[in-house]
């Protein structure tokens, strides 16, 4: 199957839409296909590049070796290599070797020093791991600034950072990628359009400029954290064996895996060292959400984290110092949202069976809005829910909207804002589960454009629809948003269901802990 849409940012009239770590643009009136910029692997993926190093006369592999990558290729020595054969999770297992300690004589085997060598092996799988395949990269994030002019997008398992310039007619030109010391969760633009807040999985949250400014000058002044930072990966010890010294065919294998991870991670360091960033504030938890709210002419971050807090802390370079705590959550928050024309107000979801609204700068909890009984009134098996879309705007008519979607549940709930409170006014069923919803004008007034995570062979069932008020019934009504993105399939890697649930469906399982219920 194909990744659906799920990454949707309107600009001007320009939709663009990510589709796994590909990012397409379409036109927002008539849905026809402007520009694709594409992963660049998947534009330099060719046989060519994987050329063993040995061939070109080097002992050590580089990072695009396949002798590291691929320990059955010849090493050059006497035997057949053994036998290998696959598991369920996808590692490649050893088999084990016919005993080679056989008695001369009798032919009697000797089982002592066959644990001997088991006892080996597991101690050197133990200090040397079989690295794991990457994870597929999946654009996480996807923002603009507010003239347009450029476009950040944010892949998660590589952990970069992509800023591109959009010409406002769907062409984008990439300008710089930063890999980032931890894979960030969430993004947001400064007020001014020159800043990128990025908040990692680690806790931290860094800013950075938006346009790369090169490396930075030697000797110039870094910012000292003002919590305790990342701390530093320990660099492996450099082997102090060489091909000289080592002979047998699986030590040398063993040097030849020290040697690709030792290059590798040099890599990375240089990746992450060459570009300005600077570290503004810590949690303790796993960040989750960022926002920027608006007092008295002055933007604050407000960030929520796994372990039920969010917290509001001043701009920089005064970050460190914390305005206040709205806490009231018992599970995990997931989505912040501040509301427009309401610059007092935040709400929040995540973990929890209701959707919270705050006075965030007193640090307030105003009302609450179940969410549950009306996920159990779409799913009457569900005893909990993990919000993953939260959306405010609003409507020419005068009325303030809150939308939610929650994880796997395929309708989209909306909220009338009344003082401070949250009104359920609807229930949109929805032709599969919503993946992402952003808001965007048009000639007859302010629409939703929802991704859904649909059949795509479904007659009348598309993965792109709007959501338009219909002022006779006074509700949302769905209908069809059909793009030219036909040839583009063709371009998409293919995927299974499972692989697909565990990108796209990870709220849950990565942020609600285990046993809490149970506690």
């Amino acid at each position: 199957m194909k990744i659906p849409y799920h990454g949707l940012l309107v600009s001007g009239d320009v939709l663009l839409a990510a589709r796994g770590c590909n990012l397409h643009t379409f036109s927002i009136k008539d849905g026809s296909h402007l520009f694709t910029w594409k992963y660049p692997s998947l534009r330099k993926d060719e046989p060519s590049d994987a050329t063993p190093a040995r061939e070109n006369g080097s002992s050590v592999p580089t990072p695009m070796s396949c002798d590291a990558e691929n320990p059955n290729v010849e090493d050059g020595d006497s035997g057949p290599p053994p036998k290998r054969r696959k598991v369920e999770n996808s590692e490649e297992v050893e088999q084990e070797e016919p005993d080679q300690e056989m008695g001369q004589e009798g032919g009697e085997k000797h089982p002592s020093r066959r644990s001997k060598r088991r006892a080996k092996k597991k101690k050197s799988q133990a200090l040397h791991p079989v690295q794991r395949p990457a994870e597929p990269p999946m654009i996480q994030c996807l923002t603009a600034t507010t003239d347009g002019k450029h476009v950040v997008a944010v892949t998660g398992s590589d952990k970069t950072i992509w800023v591109f310039e959009h010409d406002g007619a769907g062409n984008l030109v990439q300008l710089g990628q930063r890999t980032m010391p931890k894979r960030p969760c969430s993004i947001v633009l400064t007020p001014d359009n020159k800043t990128i807040l990025s908040a990692d999985k680690f806790g931290d949250v860094f800013s950075l400029p938006l346009i790369p400014n090169g490396d930075p000058a030697e000797g110039s002044p870094q910012s000292a954290p003002s919590t305790p930072a990342t701390p530093a990966t320990p660099q492996p010890a450099k082997p102090q064996a060489n091909t000289l010294t080592v002979h047998t065919k699986r030590n040398l294998k063993a040097l030849a895996n020290q040697n690709q991870r030792l290059v590798t991670q040099q890599v990375e360091k240089a990746r992450t060292a060459t570009f300005e960033h600077t570290l503004l504030l810590g949690h303790v938890s796993m960040l989750t959400a960022i926002a920027l709210t608006t007092r008295a002419g002055r933007s604050y971050i407000v960030t929520g984290d796994r372990d039920e807090h969010i917290r509001v802390s001043r701009p920089p370079p005064q970050a460190h110092v914390i305005e206040a705590y709205c806490l009231g959550h018992d599970e995990f928050v997931s989505r912040l949202c501040a509301v427009p024309g309401r610059p007092e107000l935040l709400v929040s979801g995540g973990g929890d069976d209701d959707l919270f609204v705050w006075d965030w700068f007193a640090g307030a909890l105003l009302s609450t809005a179940d969410l549950l009984p009306l996920v159990c009134a779409v799913l009457p098996e569900a005893a909990q829910l993990a919000v993953s879309t939260l959306r405010a705007f609003h409507h020419p008519g005068g009325t303030t909207w809150v939308v939610a979607a929650c994880e796997a549940v395929p309708v989209l709930f909306c909220f009338r804002l009344e003082g401070n409170s949250l009104q359920h006014a609807q229930t949109v069923p929805l032709a599969g589960n919503l993946l992402d919803a952003v808001t965007f004008d048009t000639e007859r007034g302010l629409q939703l454009l929802a991704a859904l995570d649909a059949p795509r062979d479904a007659v009348g069932d598309p993965s792109l629809v709007t959501l338009g008020w219909d002022g006779e019934s006074g509700s949302w009504q769905p209908s069809p948003f059909p793009v030219a993105d036909e040839a583009l399939d063709d371009g998409e890697a293919d995927i299974t269901r499972e692989e697909l649930t565990k990108s796209l469906y990870s709220t849950e399982t990565t942020l609600r802990k285990m046993g809490h219920d149970d506690e």
